[in-house]
């Protein structure tokens, strides 16, 4: 090879390197492509990595021949960072990544240089980099943490009679959460001062004050304390989770011993599921820096997953599994080089898919009758108990509590319904956003849950479109209770946001909870809604959908638990969340409505599904079963005709 010869080279460089990187064997530098675009063979050449300064250790590679006109690619694996500088830097700096061709005389016939950026070794390098690499920044083994664990085991004591940080042990939420308390109220103590972090360091990163540093210093931002309290539960052998969202990030702790199954997602529903199916708790980081009280914290964060501003979440203890461990800040004896570990490849997402084949059919009664029944559910899109639809004979209500206006329904009360109300709407000058940072309550959801107490409730309609389908709903209804006596207006609480298929892009929507409700006028715009005299339902045609068509099941939710009040709709609600966990996106919400279903064909099946042990024995649906066509038996035979009038 000589120089001058046309070749080309295609590679790919990251656009920031740091020890992070180094320590958790992340590839900075992809394969090599080399092409001959001249007109003779290329021989003899070498490729030649170099960088400057010397964060990667230099690296020459034997190029086999590539004839006129081919390509070969050439790998990059053995390159090596080097974590002597990586480990020095005291800021970050831009550094060169060299690519060189060198013919066979060592003389270099081709180059190209690439700009990147190496960053201090406390420097995060945000989605620029791999997320997950933040789990790297916790820290659970830093010996300064040990006097703020003995202050959580004393709070801990104090406040449940042991204080052993013993993680999932007992087996018990109530005891996790406990511990995570103990820990924050521990921090709470130290009376930290909190900063502003860097404009949008969840995608471009920031420095991270570590656990030393801070208690040392007494202030962090958002993530550097997010980034304590994990090390903290860690140590105390919890899970924890480090929660980004748009300009802020916050800690949560796993209540139950299951991860993800991959070190980082973007999947607040996933998150949301979990946190109301008992399984998650998330709170406010900078809130121990103000002296917030743990509950309050809790509900802070709680209230900012629901705003769908989640850029992703990093759960360590899978991080962990995937070998994304503890920066080493101290040089050890042996070479970090040799202690690296390539990184597991992420664990497969678990995919779905509606069963395609249908049952084979039965040849036993039992079969034949549970066929009949399936027919009498329809579990197509058509059906409103499957895939919801916000249309004339609907309202949605705004910002209420479910279980609260289940119980209040239960006991008797009425509840007054309206259009929407008129607060903090576009006419008003005050934004609900500074309201919420100022008050630190979250002024809609306050305002409606004041207004429910009373006995008010709130569409999400404006006032015409409220009107209009509130007089459809009344109409109806009155005249299905006139022409049959049958309730065909329900309360929904709960919905069901689910999706066909992994890859479907349509929303569906299913109501979980069905509270019988009547309907009357009150004038003025007015109409209130009060306990039908029916009773409340699970929807069952959902139940059956997610049998025969996903293999999932909630077999206690049979008998409705209760409450002091009626039915207890938080239980019902974690049970539908921990079975839309396995599902990528779904998710439980707290949407109620007031909707006119249609039961006629539901309340056969329920008579069916409860009599079937009945209906059995009786011997002419029996043959009607088994008789295989042929006719009924008689008890008797017909009579002699010649005997007839003697009788």
């Amino acid at each position: 090879m000589s120089a001058g010869e046309p070749v080309e080279l295609g590679w790919e460089v990251g656009s920031v390197i740091n020890l992070a990187a180094q320590q958790n064997a992340v590839r900075v530098l992809g394969d090599v492509r080399i092409r001959n675009a001249g007109s003779g063979a290329l021989e003899g050449a070498r490729l030649r990595v170099t960088s400057s300064p010397g964060f990667f250790r230099p690296l020459e590679v034997d190029v086999d021949e590539v004839p006129a006109g081919g390509s070969c690619t050439v790998g990059t694996h053995a390159l090596r960072m080097d974590p002597g500088i990586l480990r020095d830097l005291t800021e970050r700096i831009r550094g060169e990544v060299v690519v060189e061709l060198v013919g066979s005389d060592g003389t270099p016939a081709f180059e190209e240089r690439r700009e990147v950026e190496v960053l201090a070794p406390n420097e995060w390098a945000g989605v620029r980099g791999l997320p997950e690499l933040l789990a790297a920044f916790v820290l659970p083994n830093t010996p300064q943490l040990a006097g703020v664990l003995r202050t959580a085991s004393e709070r801990l004591a104090a406040h449940t009679g042991s204080g052993g940080l013993d993680g999932y042990q007992s087996r018990s939420p109530e005891r996790v959460q406990a511990i995570a308390r103990s820990l924050y109220e521990a921090v709470a103590s130290l009376e930290l001062h909190y900063i502003n972090p860097p404009a949008s360091f969840e995608t471009t990163g920031q420095k991270i004050r570590l656990p030393a540093e801070i208690l040392t210093a007494r202030l962090g931002t958002c993530l550097d304390l997010t980034v304590l309290l994990a090390a903290l539960l860690e140590q105390a052998g919890l899970h924890p989770i480090l929660v980004l969202v748009e300009g802020h990030a916050y800690p949560g702790v796993w209540l139950v011993d299951r991860p993800l199954q991959t070190p980082a997602t973007d999947d607040a529903a996933h998150l949301r599921n979990r946190v109301r199916a008992g399984e998650l708790v998330v709170f406010d980081s900078s809130a121990v820096a103000n002296g917030v009280p743990w509950d309050d914290a809790v509900t802070s964060a709680t209230a900012s997953l629901a705003q769908d501003t989640l850029q992703f979440a990093v759960d360590v203890r899978a991080a962990r599994l995937h070998r994304i461990l503890p920066l080493q800040l101290v040089s050890p004896t042996a070479s970090p080089e040799e202690r690296a570990v390539e990184p597991e490849q992420p664990l497969e997402p678990a995919s779905y898919a509606p069963n395609a084949a249908e049952p084979p059919l039965s040849s036993t009664p039992q079969g034949r009758l549970e066929r009949w029944k399936a027919r009498l559910l329809d579990l197509s899109l058509r059906n409103k108990l499957v895939a919801f639809r916000d249309n004339k004979r609907s309202i949605p209500l705004a910002h209420v509590d479910g279980a609260g206006l289940e119980d209040a329904l239960a006991a008797g009360r009425t509840l007054i319904v309206s259009a929407r109300a008129a607060f903090l709407d576009a006419n008003d000058p005050r934004d609900p956003t500074s309201h919420a940072l100022l008050s630190g309550e979250q002024p809609l959801e306050a305002f409606h849950l004041e207004q429910q107490q009373s006995g008010r409730v709130f569409s999400t309609l404006p006032e015409r479109e409220f009107d209009k389908r509130a007089s459809e709903l009344f109409l109806v209804n009155r005249l299905a209770l006139g022409e049959s006596g049958a309730v065909t207006l329900y309360l929904t609480v709960g919905m069901l946001h689910w999706y066909e298929r992994e890859d479907s892009a349509m929303l569906r929507k299913a109501p979980l909870l069905l509270v019988p409700v009547s309907l009357s006028r009150r004038g003025n715009g007015l109409y209130a809604i009060e306990s039908a005299d029916d009773e409340t339902r699970v929807n069952v045609t959902l139940l059956k959908k997610l049998k025969d068509d996903y293999d999932a099941h909630l077999p206690d939710i049979d008998i409705l638990p209760t409450d002091a009040s009626g039915v207890d709709v938080a239980a019902i609600l974690r049970a539908f969340a921990g079975l839309a966990a396995g599902f990528p996106r779904w998710e439980v919400t707290g949407e109620c409505t007031v909707s006119q279903l249609e039961f006629t064909k539901f309340l056969m099946w329920l008579d069916l599904e409860a009599k079937t042990e009945r209906i059995l024995k009786n011997p002419v649906v029996a043959h009607i079963f088994e008789g295989g066509g042929e006719s009924f038996p008689m008890a008797t035979g017909f009579p002699d005709p010649q005997g007839l009038d003697g009788s």
